[in-house]
């Protein structure tokens, strides 16, 4: 158990420099270095923002989040996602 935990230690920041490298390569290759960056980055954003939004929704189903299981909850995630996008 404890090698575990002294590993992660190791291996976590690796993997995060790693796929920090890929990202800022990919940003570079394919907004930072065209002609007007601006609507490129602006294209880009809502890929960001769903990708971020679904390594946390992920990260919390599959830990489990125990309060997830109450059905009225749910419920109340559904009504608040019709609301936000009948607002767009």
């Amino acid at each position: 158990e404890l090698i575990k935990i002294v590993m992660s230690w190791f291996v976590s920041p690796l993997l995060s420099g790693i796929m920090s490298g890929i990202l800022f390569f990919l940003v570079r290759a394919f907004i930072l270095h065209k002609a007007d960056p601006v609507p490129n980055g602006l294209r880009a954003l809502p890929v960001f923002y769903a990708c971020t939004v679904g390594i946390n929704l992920f990260s919390i189903m599959y830990t489990g989040a125990p309060w997830l299981k109450s059905p009225r909850r749910w419920l109340a995630c559904a009504h608040f996602r019709r609301l936000q996008a009948s607002v767009r």
